[in-house]
């Protein structure tokens, strides 16, 4: 038996997908979150996985015992070292080295720079031979550590550096605890150094020099705010307005109200998310100062284009699509969000083009106070005023007593707990939803941005079924929420090595969340929402999961933020472009990338982005150089593109070729090899043949939840991605992408089964009697006798058998046991009638249970006296005949499952093969006995009279019963789809136990 499980257990999870499901990321969230029993947990891993009882076993010379199972020996306990407690200032950046440390750092590394191969190989690039490097490599050498080793203390240190142009404030910049950031900083700083020797070198030729000081010139950017490119924001004086503030503070909303006013504007955000809400507030009239009446606004980021109005005067897009020039003359008033933006390392240089190079007489800046003395230093430099609005907190955000000391019941309506993994935010998701019975909404990177909208607002609605929110750092930005209190899991993050402690900018950017000014939950009847950013209404609260953490947070939380030293800046492709010409024409994409890194000098003030992130796609197109042009390939490289996912990268390396090869690109050949359409039509025909969500979850029996919604999570988010990449390059190259039409309508459909999927994510645990209401349970037995099938999925109308009535099984057993009462003369009959409909006291009284009248039930439920009788009407109460054969739902049906096993966990506590329809299992031990003096089993089935009486089931039609617990429906044991019979070309749905079936097992 053994042997059979483990072969079961390598079947694929379906034949559609095949390996599909077998992903790493699904394999872990299935784990995660599902209640699967052990017994069938490698079934649905695909073969990756399998339970320690299911190995073969070996003996004591090496030889497998299938058969014998191998306990393993028990470990001698061990202690765990306790990680010593954080301090506060491990929250900050480190201290920056002084001077002279910098020296002594510089003199190390020297060494191994000009012995490395990266650079010897960029030397023969630039064209000096190679039998003359090595002694112009040793002469720089003994000259640059002469010139360093002056340096004997702290003062001398600042001067050597400073005579030597080694730009002290970039290095000490670059020092953030790593090596490979000075490293690379120093690396670069020696290699435009040495360049700059050999471009006055007396033994290098005059052609050499000259092509030297060429490059030189190219990778000079301390003048680009002065370029041709952008003349026109220099021709003109504009005027700043910085709104910095902490969050939830107003100055937003006072610069909106300022676009609001202008003729002509812009509003540049960082995320899609909050461009569409700008978008829709302007539209609508919502902006503070509109009162109502709405100003034709367009929507434009990188993959969505709106135009309201093509004569519309304002505009609202991401930073990264900003149209720098305007209209004739420039824009009246700008508004760019999260100026902070500008020190990220990846996105930050478009926040400093649109600084730099926009065209607006007034511009308003919003964010935090840490980019304050950056663009102080800036903004007068390129010859431009600065106004600064400092703003407070509107409400008051207070730190916890207590915390919730690890007690997941503490969770209350309006929390969000904050934690830093997908599989932790789905495990604490299925935590607090098994535990406190509260509806969870995710919010995550991953997620689609129009999906994390859907569950915000299914989170922030009052008649939403989300109560709680699990999030990541991604609720720090971009979403609207009326989160009552901050629940951080944990204070420290993986970094994919170790665990380190938040940013202290993440911390208080997330902390920020709770207490939204307008924006928290309604707390009584009554009340009605105020509007964003109106009214207030009480503060906001942060604690911690565990007590450990609360001291520390306590003492983070009043820090004040780190400055922003550097604005990161994009290198224009016309930089590149020239240096790539000056290169030799055999040198790869990526090493022009390289050189570039190497040799690029930046203003004052700037840095450059992580070059680092394109080289890995630059390496990915480099097969198809000879067909693309330099442009191309820059395009491709700056598409959005998560290089981490292989099913992406997959995508990605099949679009760049169809557009070398053929000049055209197609959806379902660039997905062919992902299973991205394939998935996606399983998970679509799965989701329609389950029943719409009820109006209460939590009451009566579990949803139906196929393993498969679980699984292809990961696998939709990726081929989200990949449709939003397709669309991004439609943009740019139309006719060589021309079914962006057909990518936004897979992409609205991935969006929608995604927000399905999560919404029926198993895990929350029915409701208590007290936790639940007479009307909410007549809803939903209402909602079950509506779209319901017995089987748990949703109800054909028309499907049914007339004179049939499906009654929860544990009011068949309790009307037995009140008939007795009832008798006697205590129970009315017709409360036994109200009791069958699944009515409360109050309901009205059916006369007919299941198509008999109320003589004939009585009768049967008095017992077995006259048994032909008793079998007419078992039989008119639990057959049911075959579907007919021309239902055309019918055979829908049957296309949607084709090789899709539906096959829920807690059904299957049993082993199967012990299953033995028409007895009880063994085990069961007798109860109570029946009316009749006959043994009744605990669990057993005993719908008005037994099977056990000795009137046999119809073969086909009813089966046996095995154990079957309270709840709608025939049973409370999930069904599994039975590919093996079928009733006209239809498949049977197989039950294991209940009132009928299609087809006994």
């Amino acid at each position: 038996m053994l042997s059979q499980l483990s072969s079961a257990s390598r079947r694929p999870l379906c034949k559609a997908c095949q390996s599909s499901l077998s992903l790493a990321s699904s394999r872990t969230l299935l784990r995660a979150n599902s209640s699967i029993s052990r017994r069938h947990r490698s079934q649905d891993d695909a073969g990756q996985f399998q339970p320690r009882w299911l190995k073969p076993q070996t003996s004591r010379q090496g030889e497998e015992e299938p058969g014998k199972p191998k306990w393993p020996k028990p470990k001698p306990l061990a202690v765990k070292p306790t990680k010593p407690p954080l301090d506060p200032k491990a929250f900050l950046p480190p201290t920056p080295p002084s001077a002279y440390s910098i020296v002594r750092l510089l003199l190390q590394r020297l060494p191994e720079y000009i012995r490395s191969d990266r650079f010897r190989l960029k030397l023969n690039d630039y064209g000096l031979p190679a039998d003359s490097q090595t002694a112009l490599i040793k002469e720089w050498h003994a000259e640059t550590t002469a010139q360093l080793e002056q340096a004997k203390d702290e003062q001398t240190a600042r001067i050597v550096l400073g005579q030597g142009e080694w730009d002290e404030e970039n290095l000490v910049f670059s020092f953030n605890g790593e090596v490979a950031g000075f490293a690379g900083a120093a690396d670069s700083t020696f290699h435009r150094k040495f360049v700059k020797f050999l471009s006055t070198h007396p033994h290098v030729s005059g052609p050499l020099q000259t092509h030297l000081k060429a490059i030189l010139d190219v990778t000079d950017l301390t003048n680009l705010a002065f370029d041709t490119q952008m003349m026109n924001a220099r021709a003109m004086t504009r005027h700043f307005h910085l709104h910095i503030g902490p969050t939830n503070s107003g100055k937003t909303y006072n610069a909106l109200k300022a676009l609001a006013g202008a003729e002509t504007g812009a509003y540049a955000g960082p995320l899609r998310l909050l461009a569409h809400e700008v978008w829709e507030r302007l539209n609508m009239g919502t902006v503070g100062g509109l009162d109502g009446q709405g100003k034709p606004c367009n929507l434009l980021t990188g993959e969505e284009r709106r135009i309201v109005d093509p004569d519309a005067q304002l505009t609202s897009c991401t930073v990264e699509m900003i149209p720098l020039s305007g209209p004739i003359g420039g824009f009246d008033v700008v508004v760019i969000d999260e100026i902070q933006m500008m020190g990220d390392p990846h996105r930050g240089g478009a926040w400093t083009r649109a600084v730099i190079g926009v065209c607006a007489k007034e511009i308003h800046l919003c964010g935090d106070e840490t980019t304050l003395e950056l663009l102080e230093n800036l903004i007068p430099s390129l010859g431009d005023t600065l106004t600064v609005h400092r703003y407070q907190r509107l409400t008051p955000l207070q730190v916890a007593d207590e915390s919730l000391e690890g007690d997941w019941n503490k969770v209350e309506e309006g929390d969000c707990v904050v934690t830093f993994s997908r599989n932790n935010i789905y495990a604490i998701k299925k935590k607090i939803e098994s535990t406190a019975a509260k509806k969870c909404a995710v919010v995550y990177g991953a997620l689609p941005p129009e999906t994390r909208a859907d569950q915000a607002k299914d989170f922030n609605d009052e008649n939403g079924r989300s109560q709680v929110l699990v999030a990541s750092d991604a609720v720090g930005m971009g979403l609207n929420l009326k989160i009552k209190r901050i629940i951080f899991e944990s204070l420290e993050k993986f970094n994919g090595k170790e665990e380190v402690p938040l940013a202290l900018t993440q911390i208080k950017q997330i902390a920020g969340r709770a207490g939204r000014f307008g924006m928290q939950r309604k707390q009584g009847e009554n009340e009605d929402p105020v509007k964003p950013d109106e009214e207030p209404q009480g503060g906001g609260i942060v604690t911690t999961l565990h007590k450990q953490d609360l001291p520390l947070l306590k003492a983070v939380l009043p820090l004040e933020l780190p400055k922003i030293k550097r604005a990161t800046l994009d290198v224009p492709f016309d930089v590149r472009s020239k240096l790539a010409v000056l290169l030799p024409p055999d040198t790869p994409y990526a090493d022009v990338l390289d050189h570039l890194n190497a040799l690029v000098q930046f203003p004052r003030h700037m840095r450059p982005n992580a070059f680092d992130q394109l080289v890995p796609v630059a390496e990915v197109i480099e097969p198809f150089r000879n067909q693309l042009s330099l442009l191309e390939m820059d395009l491709f490289i700056s598409c959005p593109i998560n290089r981490r996912d292989p099913h992406i990268l997959d995508a990605f390396k099949s679009m760049v070729k169809q557009y070398a090869d053929d000049g055209l690109v197609r959806i379902d050949k660039s997905f062919k090899n992902t299973g991205f359409i394939t998935m996606l039509d399983i998970v679509e025909g799965t989701l329609a043949t389950l029943p719409p969500l009820p109006p209460i979850i939590g009451v009566g029996l579990r949803l139906l939840t196929p393993p498969i919604i679980v699984t292809s999570i990961p696998k939709l988010e990726s081929m989200h991605k990949a449709l939003v990449m397709y669309i991004w390059m439609s943009f740019r190259l139309e006719v060589a992408f021309p079914e962006r039409a057909r990518a936004v309508d897979y992409k609205e459909r991935v969006e929608t089964v995604l927000e399905e999927c999560l919404a029926r994510f198993p895990g929350l645990r029915n409701l208590k009697t007290h936790e639940r209401t007479s009307e909410g349970d007549r809803a939903v037995a209402e909602w079950r006798k509506q779209y319901v099938a017995p089987n748990g999925t949703r109800r054909i109308p028309g499907s049914e058998v007339k004179g049939i009535k499906w009654v929860p099984e544990a009011v068949i057993q309790r009307l037995r046991n009140k008939q007795v009462w009832q008798s006697t003369g205590v129970v009315p009959f017709g409360r036994v009638l109200k009791e069958a409909d699944g009515l409360g006291p109050k309901g009205e009284v059916d006369k007919r249970v299941g198509g008999v009248d109320v003589s004939s039930a009585k009768a049967l439920l008095a017992g077995p006296e006259d048994k032909q009788s008793s079998e007419q009407l078992r039989r008119r109460l639990y057959s049911i005949a075959p579907p007919p054969a021309g239902d055309p739902v019918s055979h829908a049906q049957v296309d949607l499952h084709e090789g899709v096993e539906l096959r829920m966990e807690e059904a299957f506590e049993e082993e199967e093969d012990d299953r033995d329809y028409g007895h009880d299992q063994e085990g069961d031990e007798p109860d109570h006995t029946d009316a009749n003096g006959e043994e009744r089993r605990q669990g057993g089935f005993q719908p008005f009279g037994s099977n056990r009486s000795g009137y046999p089931m119809s073969e086909g039609r009813g089966g046996g019963f095995r154990r079957a617990g309270a709840g709608y429906g025939a049973t409370d044991r999930r069904p599994r789809f039975d590919r093996s019979a079928s009733h006209n070309g239809r498949p049977a749905w197989a039950k294991r136990g209940g009132f009928g079936i299609l087809k006994g097992e």
